[in-house]
């Protein structure tokens, strides 16, 4: 497997973005009675740019020409807002590397 890279995200690629968080959002409620809400792929999708308007810095974990994670920051307020990894990749060292990125963004503390 090649080294995971990150960079900033492009608009072409919000559909793998929000399926990635999808996952994400769905991790915890495996096992349980609880439902997804309806729309969510539609939900998390459209909620994209008007993060992005409103001040997100949204970059993915790249692999062998894949996004395989994704990560927002709140700069002005150093706030990591969302941070998930690809099912295929959880425990992999992706969010790690994430999150070394989101401290290089915002040093002083997030």
């Amino acid at each position: 497997m090649s080294p995971i890279t990150i960079r900033l995200a492009r608009e072409d690629e919000f559909d793998v973005i929000a399926q990635i968080w999808v996952q994400g959002w769905l991790a915890p409620l495996d096992g349980r009675e609880s439902s997804p809400p309806d729309n969510l792929f539609e939900t998390l999708r459209a909620r994209i740019p008007r993060e992005l308007a409103a001040g997100w810095e949204l970059s993915v974990a790249v692999q062998d020409e894949r996004i395989v994670g994704m990560m927002a920051l709140t700069l002005a307020e150093e706030r990591l807002d969302q941070l998930f990894v690809a099912e295929a990749l959880r425990s992999k060292g992706v969010g790690r590397q994430l999150l070394d990125h989101a401290k290089a963004r915002m040093p002083r503390r997030f």
